[in-house]
Order: structure tokens, then C-alpha cells, then sequence
């Protein structure tokens, strides 16, 4: 509960929060986003219309984002989520608060409560119906710029916090997946106020290098300078020979 007060207090007073919530984790923070405007759901999402070869549905793959600065860039890349748990705009959404989905399954993809079954199924009525959010942003303006009227004690600088429903996409087994890293570093440049800094990162080229011995070498030298010119000027003799024949 201190945790949780201290969370509170600096959300408060013009804090940022990334919220990395893995699935089946009780982390006592659901109430704490909530007054942000966020609900966790108690689920696995699952997308088999996205779904990679022979690994699992709950193995998500993610293609669909919003037009927030977060992820508008990322229109054209997948992020891949070992496993993901639900996150979505509360409803109604708390009076001050932008909150905003980021990162979505197909319209096939649903939340999947019944966690301990073997093979999935939608259960409607008991599973979240897709397309389901794994990721939102939820901003508060000061008073003056949301529109409320400006107190004495109003805090003058803007809150954000954005939650994404796993922590496994950003371990370094994952991290250089197409769109990881530029999700979790635009949602980093967001929460600092540097939306300038957003964009799809370099790739890395791969560089292959070759690592020969001295003889292989010499014998890539005659190979390439004294036998390969050789045979084919042998193989013009030999068709010359057999023209005029």
C-alpha cells in the first residue's frame, strides 16, 4: 500500500509511468491505473489469423496500431509478444484523460480467459471479442490546456502513462524483432515529452566475415588466378578443335 501511495503521488504531481504487465500476474497495480483510465484484463490474447508456423496462437503477432505518436510510424512493421495480456481504455474514461489503444489483434483475435485449457476457443459471452488492445497511453493536461478550470493547486505539468500487457518483448532474445524496440522506444520519447525523437530506428546490418587459413587462401589464389583461366581456355581449344572437325 506505501508503494502504491508513493505511485499515486507521483502520478499526481505530473509523473510517467511505463507499465510492463506480463498475463496470470497479480501485480496490485489495477487500481492505481484505473484512476489513469486503464483496465487490465485477466486473459491471454490470442490472434490466429496472425499466427506464426508451427508455434502458438498465444505467441502473438501484432500489425495493427492507431494514429497515436507512438506507434504512428510503425503502420508497416509486426511486433511479436511471447505472451500478451489485454489492456484497454476503462470505460467511461475518467473526466480529464485522453486514452488512447495503441497496439491491436485482427478482428479474429480475442482475449482468452480460460488460461488453463490446452487449445483455444472463443467462448463469447467469456472471452474478449477482438480486435483486442495489448497496449494504451493514457495522457492529463494541465487543468488550462484539458479544458478545466485552473486552481491554485492544479498541477502544472502534464501526466502520462502507458501500459503495455507484457514484459518478454523487450528481453534481448526479442528485443530485435521488426517492431519492438521502436514501440518501446517511442513509448519511452512520448513519456519524456520528446515525440520529435520517434521514428523507426537503423537496422543493423548483418556482416558475414570469412576467416581463412594461409593455404586456403593460396589455394583460392591458383584457383581463381592460374586453374579456372586455364580450363576455360582449354574449353575454347577443345570446341575450336571440334569445329573444324
Amino acid at each position: 500500500e506505501s508503494e502504491l501511495a508513493l505511485l499515486h503521488t507521483y502520478l499526481e504531481g505530473g509523473g510517467k509511468l511505463l507499465a510492463l504487465i506480463d498475463p496470470l500476474d497479480e501485480t496490485g497495480l489495477d487500481g492505481l491505473l484505473e484512476r489513469w483510465g486503464i483496465t487490465l484484463g485477466l486473459d491471454v490474447v490470442v490472434d490466429p489469423a496472425n499466427r506464426l508456423p508451427f508455434v502458438s496462437a498465444s505467441n502473438l503477432l501484432v500489425t495493427t496500431y492507431t494514429q497515436h505518436p507512438i506507434v504512428k510510424k510503425m503502420q508497416t512493421f509486426l511486433t511479436l509478444f511471447p505472451l500478451a495480456r489485454s489492456v484497454r481504455p476503462l470505460t467511461p474514461t475518467p473526466a480529464g484523460l485522453t486514452v488512447t489503444p495503441l497496439a491491436l489483434t485482427s478482428e479474429a483475435g480475442w482475449g482468452e480467459t480460460q488460461t488453463l485449457e490446452e487449445t483455444f476457443q472463443f467462448n463469447d459471452g467469456q472471452d474478449l471479442k477482438g480486435p483486442v488492445s495489448v497496449a494504451v497511453a493514457s495522457e492529463r493536461l494541465p487543468a488550462g490546456q484539458a479544458g478545466l478550470p485552473a486552481t491554485l493547486d492544479t498541477t502544472p505539468a502534464r501526466t502520462r502513462v502507458v501500459v503495455i500487457g507484457d514484459s518478454d518483448f523487450i528481453i534481448d532474445a526479442q528485443l530485435c524483432n521488426v517492431g519492438n524496440r521502436d514501440l518501446l522506444l517511442g513509448a519511452i520519447h512520448w513519456l519524456i515529452d520528446q515525440e520529435q525523437l520517434i521514428g523507426i530506428s537503423p537496422k543493423a546490418l548483418e556482416s558475414i566475415k570469412l576467416n581463412l587459413t594461409g593455404g586456403q587462401l593460396t589455394s583460392v589464389f591458383w584457383i581463381s588466378f592460374l586453374a579456372l583461366p586455364m580450363g576455360f581456355a582449354l574449353l575454347g581449344v577443345g570446341v575450336w578443335l571440334l569445329r573444324r572437325q
